[in-house]
């Protein structure tokens, strides 16, 4: 069984259609994440830092570029 699963092509998601035919919103929204040293919720410096997500800096949404893993 774990032959055929690594046999099998990679099926790779992708973003949803729809997505794109959502507006981009006037004022940022900024999307805080959790920073272990200062052990609180702090926001990213700008969307030009190189954690900052570029998909959803399009739609003008400034947050840590989530971090999905699938085993």
């Amino acid at each position: 069984m774990l032959d055929e699963w690594r046999a099998q092509e990679p099926k790779f998601e992708r973003v949803p259609v729809w997505t794109v035919k959502v507006p981009r919103i006037e004022e940022t929204l900024v999307i805080p994440h959790w920073d272990n040293n200062e052990r609180k919720f702090v926001p990213l410096a700008g969307f030009d830092c190189g954690e900052a997500s570029k998909e959803f800096a399009d739609k003008n949404i400034l947050l840590w570029h989530p971090h999905v893993h699938f085993a």
